[in-house]
Formats: C-alpha cells, structure tokens, sequence
C-alpha cells in the first residue's frame, strides 16, 4: 500500500459504521415483525464489532507502510467519531420504532434514549465551537459507561422485539448508564474547551483508533 498524505473517508472501517444508517430507516418496516428486527439488530451489532477489529488492522497497515501519524491521527479521529454517531442513530431508532410499535410509556423511551437526548444539542454546540476555533478536537470514543448504555439498550431492544421480560427496570439502568456516560462526556468538552488551540488528547487517539465505540 503506498503512502498518502490524507484521511479517507471510505474506508473498510468507516464503511461498516456507515452502514448501519440505512439500517436504521429499514428498522421501521420490520418492527412488528420480531425475527426480523432481531436480525437487523444482531447484524448491527455485527457491524459494530467488526468496523473496530478493521479500524485496528487498517492502521497497523498504514502504519508499516510509512503513512504520516497525523494521517492516521486524522482517520482516528474521524473513525472515533463516526461510529458512535451511527451506533446512535440505529439505535434511536430503533427504540423509537419499537416503542412505537408496542406503546411503550413515553418515560421509558426517555430512560432508554436519555444519553442520547442529552448529548444531541451538546454535539451541536462542540461543531459551532470547532467552526469558530474556539475548542480543541475531542475524542468521542465510548468509555465503560457508554458501553454499558449501549449494551442495556440492546437488552431493551430484544425485549421489546420479542414481547418478553420487564423492560423498564433496564430502561432505569439504561438512564443512569447514560446520564453518566454523558457526564464523561461533558468532562471531556470542558478539558478540549480549556485549550482550543491544542490538537485534543494524544492517548484519544490512540484509543479512537483500536477501539471504536
């Protein structure tokens, strides 16, 4: 592989995230239908697996052949960044089809969703920010509370595709989980904030590029 001088945008990685946005549409035609929402569920989270394992095996191949760190510095931070964005929209909605298929009560889709609902209009704030120079990047890998989110989430999502078990115990989990997964986050925004100038956590890097949310 011959080297080059900047990030690309499709990549095997980035490809395997991005998929998962029309996955997310396509879950609205199949969620009354339980076998086939959890099929697109599993493969999701496919997806979600295999677009971290590619990620790492792509860097290690630049990487020997000589590509620039900043250019692998880039494609980490994009790849750390496009991930979580698609594992959310998925995952929004498909609580919200499944919830709307089901009735589930309005507060415990908002239990289910509060990581979500919480970071949106932060996320909106750090792109008018990063426009005007005015924070660093930051790293928007998942840490051990988003993980637990997402994995309580999918529980939820299972639960409510196949009509078993008590969802809103873990939509309670799934809140608390989120709202501290949100807090990380929010630290996070306040360290790139205090030095707008610098070029975000080096050890983020490091961790957007062999672990994607």
């Amino acid at each position: 592989m011959a080297p080059y001088a900047e990030a690309r945008l499709w990549t095997t990685p980035n490809v395997l995230s991005l998929v998962r946005l029309p996955m997310a549409a396509a879950v609205w035609a199949v969620a009354p239908r339980p076998a086939a929402t959890l099929a697109l569920v599993g493969l999701a989270g496919l997806t979600d697996g295999l677009d971290g394992l590619a990620a790492r095996r792509r860097r290690g191949r630049l990487a020997a052949a000589g590509v620039p760190p900043r250019v692998l510095e880039a494609e980490a931070r994009l790849g750390g960044w496009l991930d979580p964005v698609c594992d959310k929209a998925f995952v929004l909605s498909a609580l919200t089809a499944l919830a709307r298929a089901h009735r589930v009560p309005a507060w415990v889709g908002a239990m289910l969703t509060a990581r979500e609902l919480l970071l949106a209009p932060a996320f909106v704030n750090y792109r008018r920010l990063r426009r005007a120079g005015r924070i660093a990047p930051m790293d928007f890998t998942a840490g051990a509370w988003g993980k637990a989110t997402t994995y309580l989430q999918l529980v939820a999502l299972a639960q409510l595709a196949l009509g078993v078990g008590r969802v809103r115990p873990v939509a309670a989990a799934a809140g608390l989980a989120g709202f501290v997964a949100a807090l990380q986050y929010g630290i996070r925004g306040l360290e790139a904030l205090r030095d707008p100038g610098g070029r975000g956590s080096r050890g983020a890097d490091l961790r957007s590029a062999g672990c994607r949310g």
